[in-house]
């Protein structure tokens, strides 16, 4: 698409992506469409936007892919292809809306600028909170805590796919996904029945999930 782009036309700046179990879809990019990407962006300037809140949600029987980030800083091209954005609410706790960004120093101290004029800042509260916790885990106890959660859900993964496996094999497609919290069914020809179909699933699942 980007070979054959108008020239009267401005390019596209910059591409939005979940790399890890994608909502809706659940899906995970592997690290040959990941190299891809990141070659487009070098040969077109522009920017990758790496929305990354389950990163540490992965519990594929693989090796985790690395980040954009990460492998921006691997084969020895220039970096600052790659804005990345990673958050706490998915691996601390949900009600803990806060974040943070890596990237480029002139387009971290623009978002900088702009949340100080937008909102102020992140709530002072949500930011003590994450400090104590994060300086109560160290490194070491941060990777052992998000490997409980990513475990967490893919006990969780495997419950409702085993209900899904009995209920809507043959009526409905779909792709088991290896992080993340999202499973995306293909529409099935007989809609109403895959929904009463699914309505098992769902209620096998709370079920099951009340015996954990």
């Amino acid at each position: 698409m980007l070979e054959s782009w108008p020239e009267a036309r401005p390019r596209p700046r910059v591409i939005y992506t979940v790399p890890y179990g994608c909502n809706p879809t659940g899906t995970t990019a592997s690290l040959e469409r990941r190299k891809e990407l990141l070659a487009l962006a070098r040969q077109y300037h522009f920017l990758i936007l790496e929305d990354d809140p389950y990163y540490y949600l992965y519990y594929g029987e693989q090796e985790r892919p690395p980040s954009y980030f990460k492998l921006e800083t691997e084969d020895g091209h220039p970096v600052g292809q790659v804005v990345r954005f990673d958050s706490l609410s998915k691996i601390l706790s949900a009600g803990l809306r806060l974040g943070f960004v890596s990237g480029p120093s002139r387009v971290v101290d623009a978002i900088a600028t702009h949340t100080s004029s937008a909102n102020l800042q992140t709530s002072s509260t949500s930011q003590a909170i994450a400090f104590a916790m994060l300086s109560h885990f160290g490194y070491e106890g941060f990777e052992k805590h998000t490997e409980y959660v990513s475990q967490y859900y893919r006990q969780k993964r495997d419950v409702f796919q085993a209900a899904m496996n009995k209920h809507l094999t043959g009526l409905v497609e779909w792709s088991a996904p290896v992080s993340g919290m999202f499973i995306c069914l293909l529409e099935p020809e007989d809609a109403d029945e895959a929904m009463r179909r699914l309505a098992l699933v769902i209620k096998e699942y709370n079920a099951e999930g009340e015996q954990t």
